[in-house]
């Protein structure tokens, strides 16, 4: 998927953290982040439908 502007400084990151209630649920590249199917995949997915 490619970085659209909201999510570019994201794509430009080296590791990218995902926490759920203070917790580490993801941690990785945007890249690797979006072949998981996470949250961050999916908040990812509705960005770039519009939708966030």
């Amino acid at each position: 998927m490619p970085c659209s502007s909201p999510t570019t400084l994201l794509c430009m990151a080296y590791r990218i953290l995902s926490l759920e209630q203070e917790q580490l649920k993801e941690l990785g590249s945007h890249e690797e982040l979006l072949g998981q199917n996470g949250k961050y995949n999916g908040l990812c997915q509705l960005q770039a439908k519009g939708q966030l």
